[in-house]
């Protein structure tokens, strides 16, 4: 059987199966994976290198085709200077470019410290938030219900934080999760995906997604 369709197959499987479903997808990616293996305890990669990936795999893409880069997530409520997440990010890309994967595309880290978005949202984005208070929080809050991953590697156990589960991105289907996002933010992104991956679903803003809400 065909890692493609182990994926297939995962839109109708238990949780803990469709996580190990993932893992071995994600390992499959050789620079992903690589990746998780030389982050430091406490970062998480999530969103698009997670998701579409899954659905780069379900349509028989390259690895990566389309990520501009990777984002790295981790959760400091000791020091929320924009300095002090800068030098984070500087050593993150450092431990990453010390240690190449032979042969195989080099990617720019996005890292953010999540414990300090509360500080810089509102001038960017117009609208005032709470303190997020870990990374699960902040994942909780992203745009799309298909995007709300995030894994990583630490103690080489493979980890996960899914608030709503695997199903939407195994399946393709894209709802939106408006606890932050606008309507025009949603139909840019969804336009851009639609176009990249034209098999998968996406549910109107106005539509009722009530019922279609799972968590586990």
């Amino acid at each position: 059987m065909t890692l493609k369709q182990d994926i297939i197959d995962a839109r109708h499987a238990t949780y803990a199966q469709q996580i190990e479903v993932l893992r071995r997808t994600l390992m499959a990616n050789q620079e992903l994976w690589h990746v998780l293996d030389i982050l430091p305890d406490g970062c998480w990669v999530g969103a698009g290198a997670v998701m579409q990936n899954v659905w780069n795999c379900l349509d028989d893409r390259p690895w990566n085709e389309g990520l501009k880069d990777i984002d790295i997530l981790y959760f400091d409520e000791e020091d929320l200077s924009s300095d002090a997440e800068q030098t984070r990010a500087c050593e993150l890309q450092a431990i990453y470019d010390s240690n190449p994967l032979t042969g195989h595309t080099r990617f720019e880290l996005d890292v953010v410290n999540v414990a300090r978005v509360h500080v810089w949202y509102e001038q960017i984005f117009g609208k005032r938030i709470k303190p997020y208070t870990s990374v699960a929080h902040s994942v909780s809050s992203w745009p799309t219900l298909c995007s709300m991953i995030a894994v990583n590697r630490e103690k080489e156990e493979f980890n996960i934080i899914a608030p709503v589960g695997l199903y939407d991105m195994y399946c393709g289907l894209v709802r939106p999760n408006k606890l932050l996002i606008t309507k025009d933010i949603y139909i840019e992104k969804v336009t851009r995906w639609k176009h990249v991956w034209p098999w998968i679903t996406v549910l109107d803003w106005d539509a009722d997604t009530s019922d279609l809400f799972c968590s586990v």
